[in-house]
């Protein structure tokens, strides 16, 4: 795990098919005030590899790496997994931020969510008869990622291969009663970009109680707008010492 700075603790939780310090290189400079601490996810960056991902084994090594309190923080997948580490143990944390995670199970039945799982189907089933390259591809255009991405390197082309074999996103039961009623403060970020996502960051700060907002610039890396993001970060984070 990388750990920069010192002081209050910030768990910072990356998504799917990349690795922790190239996800949250933006967020450095929160290490002038906090203790940043970045997990990568079994199977990813410097962590061993492994033969399936399941976002429930993943929460539960989040949920033991808040110690005895953090600030989490989680991006896309690591969203997801950040959700269920907080309903694991929420007296352990500080306050909870999401940013544009899949929370699928609790707008099923939206024809655009229903879109979204019938073309990831789609990805899932055909991982096992192409490379990483062509899946990182197909799974951007059922995403809704415009134009087509950059060649992977070795490091990001190890991460697309624990991706597709990864337990998708709309298996996951979300505990949002649980999540309702935890003391801390919870604040669900998107970037404007995507209806579907939109939608399903409208209806997760809905269901558990969290503020709201979009971040616009960076599309779905929302934590590489830099300084807005890091600011609305560090408000959340003085509100809950407040509290």
């Amino acid at each position: 795990m990388c750990t920069w700075g010192t002081g209050e603790p910030v768990l910072l939780v990356h998504g799917s098919g990349s690795y922790g310090e190239r996800v949250w290189s933006n967020q450095r400079e929160l290490a002038d005030h906090y203790r940043v601490m970045i997990p990568d996810r079994r199977g990813y960056g410097a962590s061993p590899p492994c033969d399936r991902s399941d976002f429930e084994v993943d929460a539960e090594d989040i949920a033991g790496l808040l110690e005895d309190g953090a600030h989490l923080v989680g991006f896309s997948h690591g969203g997801l997994i950040a959700l269920l580490a907080a309903a694991r143990r929420a007296e352990a944390v500080r306050s909870l931020t999401v940013i544009e995670p899949p929370a699928v199970a609790i707008a099923r039945g939206h024809p655009l969510v229903e879109g979204l799982i019938e073309r990831m189907r789609t990805v899932y089933a055909s991982a096992p008869h192409i490379s990483p390259d062509e899946f990182h591809s197909a799974f951007n255009r059922a995403f809704g990622v415009a134009g087509e991405p950059a060649p992977l390197t070795p490091e990001l082309r190890a991460g697309v291969q624990t991706m597709m074999v990864e337990r998708p996103a709309w298996e996951a039961d979300i505990p949002v009663e649980r999540l309702a009623v935890a003391a801390f403060p919870k604040l669900v970020v998107s970037g404007g970009w995507s209806a579907v996502l939109e939608l399903m960051c409208d209806a997760l700060a809905e269901q558990v109680v969290a503020a709201r907002v979009a971040i616009r610039g960076r599309g779905h890396y929302v934590q590489h707008t830099g300084k807005p993001f890091n600011e609305r970060l560090e408000a959340l984070f003085r509100s809950a010492s407040r509290a």
